[in-house]
């Protein structure tokens, strides 16, 4: 289908990008899944994972892996973990502990969930705002995504990979400029990786 070639054709563009930087990792997102019944939503699930089946020896081709973050309508790790289980071993999870924590999912659960698919963890903060289910985002430590259990958990679940700091200003401009926000954050994440480990 054009869909499916043109997904294919945007894969082989940013594979070969990320093989010029070195980048190993191409992230992916799943946007949204149907509304309505549960044989709709699963398989709107295996289509996508024929595409990602498909995508691998693209990406593989230039040295790259590819992995879907926990994010929009694959927040939730079980829906990630059942898209990668549909994908059987073509793609890996890029783990952003806010997403999963706004969906009532704890470290503990989405490591279970997502197992050894976990390919890179990134992190930030955030507060839920009162009496909505909005979220402001917030600097690391300011907030109650539960980044430190997270990394104190990674050494057990036998993650070795990176971990990096998500900073969106970009999109949230009510967050502290970049020249005064990420000294403090890197240090405080320096010392949560130093003591977890």
């Amino acid at each position: 289908s054009p869909d499916r070639d043109r997904f294919l054709a945007d894969i082989e563009v940013m594979a070969e990008i990320a093989e010029q930087w070195g980048a190993p990792l191409l992230r992916l997102f799943g946007g949204r899944l149907p509304p309505g019944p549960e044989p709709k939503r699963d398989n709107a699930l295996r289509r996508a994972a024929d595409l990602l089946v498909a995508a691998e020896p693209v990406a593989w081709a230039h040295g790259v892996r590819l992995a879907v973050e926990t994010h929009d309508d694959f927040s939730s790790a079980r829906t990630l973990a059942e898209l990668l289980g549909y994908a059987r071993g073509s793609a890996g999870a890029v783990y952003d502990v806010h997403h999963p924590h706004r969906m009532g999912e704890r470290p503990p659960d989405v490591l279970q969930a997502l197992g050894h698919n976990v390919r890179h963890v990134h992190v930030k903060d955030a507060v839920r705002l009162p009496g909505r289910d909005e979220w402001q985002l917030v600097l690391l430590g300011q907030g109650e995504v539960p980044v430190r259990e997270l990394l104190g958990l990674l050494p057990g679940a036998g993650y070795d990979g990176w971990v990096s700091l998500e900073f969106e200003r970009k999109w949230h401009p009510e967050l502290a400029r970049p020249e005064v926000a990420l000294r403090p954050q890197i240090a405080l994440l320096r010392e949560w990786l130093r003591t977890a480990t």
